[in-house]
């Protein structure tokens, strides 16, 4: 008996469990087959498709808006009538029009306007109220260019506040292109860019936030080239023989286009932590062109605000200098904003030591710049940095005049050798010299990733060395009698230091740090030889000829000799 009954509860037990099993899976299909609120999604698809339908604009509906913008534009060309007739008084007429725009752009902010029938209220208060602001302007003398700046400022203001508060992309494009199409026609009749370019750089910011916002990204470009075109011309203005506008205006016009972007592109970056986009680089390359090498070139033009300028530039490479360190230091994701900032300052750097010293001193500080910059990359491995101390060296060759200097020392006919060299110059080699040994310091994974800077560091240092090696023996070899100049032996002499430059690459390139010093051999050994048969032979005495063919020759055995034997990393 129970026996029977521990298997009747076992049957029972295995029953209750298929019938949970059971209530699960018909659970589980219902909830497959209708949505959270026990609707059929069959029911919630259709639904879907037919809320589809509705927001897609059709024909009719399109021809209807169409319609109304008609319609709108008639009631503008009837307030113009009007106003010409004399029924009306130009300003009231003016006024009257400039509302009639408004009450558009209060359609379009309706809460029941859809986007199709906000884009085309949009499109009539831009074919009502943008005209109307030309005509008061050019025609009716209504308003002079400041006070059509305003109205202009006015209504597209407003109307981009209903695009942002209505999430309305379409409204911000209309008025956006019409209000620039509108400044550039108003700086054409008018001849006043400064009004309309404060309304288009201020039109550019909105744009910009607007894609930092809304992600509305496609609208600031069109809005930026507008600007960076109207600020070009405005410095283009100010070389006139008789500019239209004081150098004080331009230069406010430059920096306020640098504040505006820069200044959003640095909150955007610094506050929110984000890291640059395409078009902040873009634009600010383009701001670099047009704000401040452009007022680069009018403070130089006219002297009185250069140093100003320069020391504005200065400051404001130092803070991106500081900014990047940061992002260095405590953002080591962003590394796009390292990038950025330090190359912002780069330029700002150069622009600031050119206007605020002389020549000489704007020298010496990039020089100074040269060996910082690879004295930080050596501490902390990042690639700009080296680019940097390249880009210093070749401006400190540039403000010495070594370019010039080295063409006219190695391969120019002199008639008479060179006066004492500067020590400018050779400060420059000094320096030179410091930042070739800084960077052969680093590890060979660091200096694998950067094989163009060290190039250029290393092209540089030869370039600098040959040329002073040149004009420092030139008035010893080539002129050793007071008043006679041999130029067989001064040809002698540049063929002899070539030789000599390309045995020291060759025997410092054995090292595996500094193996991009070898890569010069041939080069050397190469123009060396071509700069020996053409103008050696015509000018050299047979004397001159001896050493010539004995440097070079010497050259021609050891170095190839010296480029093939590798010291090890653990003997270097």
């Amino acid at each position: 008996m129970d026996d029977r009954l521990t298997a009747f509860e076992a049957r029972l037990a295995r029953l209750e469990d298929t019938v949970e099993t059971l209530r699960h899976e018909v659970v589980r299909l219902r909830d497959s087959a209708t949505g959270p609120g026990g609707i059929p999604r069959a029911t919630e698809r259709e639904a879907a498709t037919a809320a589809a339908g509705e927001s897609k604009p059709d024909l009719q509906a399109i021809l209807a808006m169409a319609g109304r913008l008609l319609l709108a534009m008639g009631g503008g060309f009837l307030l113009r009538a009007a106003t010409e007739a004399g029924v009306l008084p130009q300003a009231g007429g003016v006024a009257l029009g400039l509302v009639y725009a408004g009450a558009w752009v209060a359609a379009a902010h309706r809460p029941t306007a859809g986007p199709l029938a906000a884009t085309f209220h949009a499109g009539a208060a831009a074919a009502t109220g943008f005209p109307l602001v030309w005509e008061a302007t050019l025609r009716f003398r209504v308003f002079g260019p400041w006070a059509a700046a305003g109205a202009l400022a006015l209504l597209t203001g407003v109307a981009l506040w209903v695009a942002w508060h209505r999430r309305r992309q379409g409204v911000a494009w209309v008025l956006a292109v019409a209000a620039c199409a509108t400044c550039i026609a108003l700086t054409a009749g008018t001849g006043k860019v400064v009004p309309f370019g404060i309304v288009l750089i201020a039109l550019g910011t909105v744009t910009l936030w607007m894609g930092y916002s809304l992600d509305w990204v496609g609208l600031r470009w069109p809005v930026a080239v507008v600007v960076n075109v109207v600020v070009s011309a405005l410095t283009v203005r100010a070389f006139s023989q008789h500019p239209a506008e004081p150098v004080g205006v331009t230069l406010a016009m430059q920096g306020f286009l640098a504040v505006a972007y820069l200044g959003s592109i640095g909150i955007r970056t610094l506050v929110k932590r984000r890291n640059v986009v395409p078009f902040e680089v873009v634009q600010t390359l383009a701001v670099l062109v047009v704000g401040v090498a452009g007022a680069v070139a009018v403070a130089i033009r006219t002297g009185a605000t250069a140093w100003a300028v320069g020391i504005l530039c200065l400051a404001t490479g130092a803070t991106a200098y500081g900014t990047g360190f940061q992002f260095m230091r405590r953002e080591p994701v962003l590394t796009r904003n390292v990038y950025y900032y330090t190359s912002l300052a780069l330029a700002f750097l150069l622009a600031g030591t050119s206007l605020a010293w002389s020549g000489t001193t704007s020298a010496l500080a990039w020089m100074a710049l040269s060996l910082g910059a690879a004295v930080w990359w050596l501490r902390t491995s990042r690639s700009v940095l080296l680019i940097h101390a390249a880009v210093y060296l070749a401006a400190a060759m540039v403000g010495t005049g070594l370019f010039g200097f080295g063409l006219q020392t190695i391969f120019a006919r002199a008639p008479e050798p060179w006066g004492a060299l500067p020590w400018s110059r050779l400060a420059l080699l000094a320096t030179a010299t410091a930042v070739a040994a800084v960077v052969s310091r680093a590890h060979q994974a660091e200096l694998r990733m950067n094989v163009a800077p060290r190039v250029a560091l290393v092209l540089a240092l030869l370039w600098t060395g040959v040329a002073l090696a040149v004009g420092a023996a030139a008035p010893v070899v080539a002129a050793r009698v007071p008043g006679a100049f041999d130029p067989g032996a001064l040809a002698a002499l540049r063929t002899t230091v070539l030789s000599v430059a390309a045995l020291a690459v060759a025997w410092v390139g054995r090292r595996p740090a500094s193996a991009e010093w070898s890569w010069f051999v041939y080069p050397l050994l190469i123009v060396g030889g071509l700069r020996m048969v053409l103008m050696d032979l015509a000018v050299s005495s047979p004397a001159n000829l001896f050493v010539a063919f004995a440097a070079y020759g010497t050259a021609l055995m050891l170095a190839p000799r010296l480029k093939g034997r590798r010291v090890s990393a653990a003997a270097s």
